[in-house]
């Protein structure tokens, strides 16, 4: 690849610089060179190489693997330091916010990658991949990441040596750190995340909640246990 980026622009280097108290000067420099090759990078698949080389000065790339993979630095400061800042430039709503919870697959290449298990994903079936429960908050036309939890099985985590949480409880811990800046909290989730202990949580909280369900989930209404879809033939005859 032909590099084209000679340095960063000094608009960039000034929103860069909010975040130079979490990084020692050659952290600093790597963080500049990877946000700026992600925004150059744009939509297109992208990795710490094709990264690398949209500079002209290039750096080693070990150097920038290392920063990255085997991080020194606290990377949940840096993320609340540029939700802090996107946050504190918007026009928000104090009367109402979002969250969304979903998860989405990251296909790879390697057994050897860490972490790395097979996971179904609707549109790709069942790859090797990384699977990240996420949160989007969202508000007033602003939307910002609001967490992020990578879903290992049971086997990872303890070859890992860390709890091994489904993706149903990482959800409820992103629901839980949550801090509102609206009065009213709805939290928003498809039908994998459609479950009692979700919901309790929500309420818990005091938060709204809408979420899909399945037709085939079993419900109670006035002690009765029901397939949702029958309970909604009953009620539509009554």
């Amino acid at each position: 690849m032909f590099g084209f980026i000679i340095g960063i622009p000094t608009r960039l280097k000034h929103i860069f610089s909010k975040f130079k108290r979490f990084f020692t000067k050659p952290q600093y420099e790597n963080f500049c060179r990877t946000e700026l090759g992600l925004i150059a990078a744009g939509k297109k698949e992208h990795d710490v190489k094709s990264i690398n080389e949209l500079f002209i000065n290039r750096k080693d790339q070990s150097s920038l693997n290392r920063f990255i993979t085997q991080p020194k630095w606290d990377i949940q400061s840096v993320v609340n330091e540029g939700k802090k800042l996107l946050l504190n430039e918007s026009e928000l709503n104090l009367e109402i916010e979002y969250q969304l919870i979903d998860d989405t697959v990251c296909k790879k290449y390697s057994q050897q990658t860490e972490m790395v298990c097979y996971n179904h994903s609707s549109t790709m079936g069942t790859v090797l991949s990384h699977d990240y429960v996420t949160a989007l908050y969202v508000n007033n036309g602003v939307a910002v990441p609001d967490g992020l939890k990578l879903y290992g099985n049971e086997r990872k985590c303890k070859e890992k040596g860390v709890q091994f949480k489904t993706r149903v409880q990482l959800a409820c811990d992103l629901i839980s750190k949550h801090v509102s800046k609206a009065k009213q909290t709805i939290c928003e989730w498809d039908s994998w995340f459609m479950c009692k202990d979700v919901v309790d949580l929500c309420v818990a909280k005091g938060s709204n909640w809408v979420g899909e369900i399945k037709s085939n989930r079993i419900v109670f209404y006035e002690g009765n246990r029901y397939r949702l879809d029958e309970l909604f033939d009953r009620l539509s005859n009554e």
